[in-house]
């Protein structure tokens, strides 16, 4: 098996995780709209959920032109991809808790930052 520093060094794999991540958050910010958010929260979540869903389509198109061989992509910085794994774990944490719409907005705005990074280098 190979390390774990090879796969997070594979802008596939890179890629591929910060997708997977992206979909986590549009999962949480929809748990969010389910937990009587204030007016305030419900804009939020909102907002960010279709942002997340142009991010999702943005690092989709890198990874399907990363795939073909078409053009060059960019890849995630090594400190992207420590903090993708960072909020996987915060996500698969708060997942397992009892979510609230404060934190669901919390999240994924952090996590929408970081996937917008991401899909526009």
């Amino acid at each position: 098996m190979a390390p774990e520093n090879d796969d997070s060094e594979n802008p596939l794999v890179a890629l591929g995780n910060t997708l997977a991540l992206v979909l986590r958050a549009i999962g949480t910010a929809q748990k969010g709209l389910e937990k009587n958010p204030s007016k305030e929260e419900e804009r939020e979540l909102n907002e960010t959920l279709v942002m997340l869903e142009r991010k999702r389509a943005e690092i989709r198109a890198k990874l399907n032109a990363l795939i073909a061989g078409g053009r060059q992509v960019v890849s995630p910085t090594a400190a992207q991809v420590k903090e993708v794994s960072r909020l996987t774990a915060e996500v698969e944490a708060l997942t397992n808790a009892s979510i609230t719409a404060s934190r669901a907005v919390a999240l994924t705005s952090k996590i929408l930052s970081l996937a917008s990074e991401i899909a526009t280098a």
